[in-house]
């Protein structure tokens, strides 16, 4: 399919361009270096995701055979709402093109009409102060599905010395960091040789707090492991005891941020802390790659607000993983919810109350969206 980007932009020099390629390094590149990029944009996140379906529909804006924006979408069949695409932490702006924003959202509709998805999906990557009204008036609903988009995060602040760090933290938290160092627990960097010992925990950690794990699959983080690892974006480690791996964090190092994006845990040795080291020690591992925070990724809202307004606490919450990642005293984050684009009238008609339905029936709600 070819554009006309004077369809969409009133300057000249700009054009789009239409991927559908398994490697995009050019792309990857652009978003390492882009302050909102992320890693759910790179072509390498869609090749993993490829293992589960999904198709990747890549859009570049070029400015003198410069990229300076873009966004991509991961597209596949999911009865009953017919074809779903999705962006994740997308469209990518550079900062002095966020104006961009509306004619990117019109070129949105326009792509899903001429691939046929149905159901667009798009979560951005951070909160713009406007951007309820321009997803509004470009045609999108706020998104009704509950869980679908997981939006809030905790955020630390790597840049400071050992002692300034551990001053940032509750008390609480020192004091675990403490009692693990003395219980004998120690940190390692794992290797690809790893990733099944890792999966074992997470898939444990999973049915212990009843979850479905994403991804279910060890060929996820295989294929991941042999498309991030290689130029540095993906890191394995462990805390363990007496040579005993007790849990695991796979980290994705992307800008200057490291997200921790997947955590296991054997469940042993809980009295020794050994989770509370981990962080620690990938905390310290962080700056001294240079890299400015750590992303802790996904805890929820609601739990989230409890805490930050020192409300009372139910038992659940206080053992929640929400719970553990807000005791860092990090910067916590809300990112914007999402929005929906339905091309079908009909469809769109009855999203808002086929959305109940769906979030009154979490089976079904794990059917259309688990994987997302």
């Amino acid at each position: 399919m070819k554009m006309t980007p004077h369809s969409f932009f009133k300057c000249s020099d700009l054009k789009v361009t239409i991927s559908r390629n398994d490697a995009d390094p050019y792309w990857d590149s652009f978003l390492g270096n882009a302050p909102e990029g992320q890693f759910e944009q790179t072509s390498m996140w869609a090749r993993v995701k490829g293992l589960e379906g999904w198709e990747p529909l890549r859009i570049l804006i070029w400015e003198n055979q410069l990229v300076i924006g873009g966004f991509q979408i991961l597209a596949k069949s999911k009865k009953p709402f017919g074809r779903v695409g999705y962006v994740s932490k997308g469209p990518v702006l550079l900062p002095h093109k966020q104006e961009l924003l509306p004619n990117i959202l019109k070129l949105a509709k326009e792509i899903a009409r001429a691939y046929r998805i149905d159901f667009l999906i798009v979560h951005p990557p951070r909160l713009y102060s406007e951007i309820a009204t321009l997803f509004i008036e470009n045609g999108f609903l706020p998104n009704y599905i509950k869980g679908m988009i997981r939006n809030a995060t905790v955020v630390i602040d790597v840049g400071k010395d050992d002692e300034a760090l551990l001053a940032s933290f509750k008390r609480q938290k020192r004091q675990n960091i403490k009692r693990a160092y003395d219980s004998g627990i120690i940190v390692r960097e794992g290797t690809f040789e790893d990733l099944s010992t890792f999966h074992s925990f997470m898939l444990e950690t999973c049915k212990r707090i009843g979850v479905v794990p994403n991804p279910s699959r060890l060929q996820s983080l295989i294929l991941m492991w042999q498309l991030f690892n290689p130029i540095g974006k993906m890191k394995l480690f462990f805390a363990c005891y007496q040579g005993e791996d007790l849990s695991g964090i796979i980290a994705i190092p992307f800008g200057l941020t490291v997200n921790l994006w997947k955590f296991g845990w054997s469940g042993k040795y809980a009295e020794y802390r050994p989770n509370d080291l981990l962080f620690w020690e990938i905390f310290r591992w962080s700056r001294d790659a240079g890299y400015r925070k750590v992303d802790l990724v996904h805890i929820d809202p609601d739990s989230a607000q409890e805490v930050v307004q020192h409300r009372n606490r139910p038992a659940e919450i206080r053992k929640s993983s929400s719970f553990f990642k807000l005791g860092w005293a990090g910067d916590f984050i809300i990112l914007p919810e999402g929005y929906v684009f339905c091309q079908n009238l009909i469809m769109r008609a009855l999203y808002p109350q086929g959305s109940n339905l769906i979030n009154s029936w979490p089976w079904l709600k794990r059917k259309l969206f688990g994987a997302i």
